[in-house]
């Protein structure tokens, strides 16, 4: 199939700012071409740079979005800003916004796509070309699910969807200057939180009960690993079909003279998160296909 134009210029594109860089071309090459399957183009191009876009290319960045969700009546904002907050704080990314008024109530979705930290980029220069792959893991799925979350969401009315579905619903994405939250889907008294976070994860999926913990509270590193642990774990105990969690191994874990969860090991983040990541986004597309 022959490429179109735009496409040819994105590709090229991408690898010129691989090379700029200063990434070796036979690296840059291989993580083109691993890459493809992982993500659009353009996407590819936001997460594996590290420096502000031209307004023309955020322009047609912009357009090709558009294309892609196919709602002429929802608002798309593209920009070029700097990060907020986290590790990746002052380094600059592109944040996509969505818009769209539904029920008198506007809906703001929110994605963030991050240049890559200099902790990546070294194993990048070591020829671990995986480490990318590994640290883009969610986006890949949650651009291809975007298109028909929003869609599913703004083409039926709450009230007209089946009974049984009505309380699984793409309600809206938390703003947060300091996290990459990317959706939230409520499910009766039980929320699914999807958070992003490029910084060290691919991917954190909690599943919260009626109470609501906010990661704003995870001021230290223990404690955050241990709200990570607490909430994996619980999700053992939650009557949601969704959740088919492996059990958790105690040696994952680095506990502290005071017994509190002080790291957890390189094996669960590359393992564990993401199964939990495609079991709950397997659930979910199928839910909304019988919306």
């Amino acid at each position: 199939m022959k490429k179109s134009k735009n496409s040819s210029r994105l590709s090229e594109f991408n690898m010129t700012v691989i090379q700029r860089k200063n990434i070796d071309s036979s690296v840059a090459r291989d993580i083109h071409i691993s890459l493809r399957k992982y993500a659009w183009t353009p996407f590819r191009v936001g997460i594996l740079t590290n420096f502000d876009f031209s307004p023309s290319f955020l322009k047609r960045y912009r357009r090709y979005i558009n294309a892609k969700i196919g709602l002429p009546d929802v608002k798309v904002n593209i920009e070029s800003i700097y990060s907020l907050g986290g590790e990746n704080q002052g380094t600059p990314c592109i944040r996509i916004s969505v818009l769209k008024t539904f029920i008198d109530e506007k809906i703001i979705c929110e994605c963030w796509l991050f240049g890559l930290s200099s902790s990546i980029e070294d194993k990048l220069h070591e020829n671990e070309v995986n480490a990318p792959l590994l640290l883009m893991r969610g986006q890949k799925n949650i651009f291809e699910n975007l298109k028909n979350l929003l869609q599913s969401m703004f083409s039926t009315p709450i009230h007209q969807m089946a009974p049984n579905m009505k309380s699984l619903v793409f309600m809206c994405v938390k703003k947060n200057p300091s996290k990459n939250i990317v959706f939230y889907l409520a499910k009766e008294k039980q929320q699914l939180v999807f958070h992003m976070n490029g910084d060290t994860l691919a991917g954190i999926v909690e599943a919260i009960s009626d109470k609501s913990v906010s990661t704003d509270h995870f001021d230290e590193e223990s404690e955050f690993y241990e709200r990570i642990y607490a909430h994996v774990k619980c999700t053992l105990h939650l009557n949601l079909e969704v959740w088919q969690v492996k059990a958790i191994k105690s040696s994952d874990f680095c506990v502290d003279e005071e017994g509190k969860v002080k790291m957890m090991s390189y094996n669960v983040f590359e393992t564990i998160i993401p199964e939990l990541i495609d079991i709950a986004e397997t659930r979910i597309s199928a839910g909304l296909e019988r919306i």
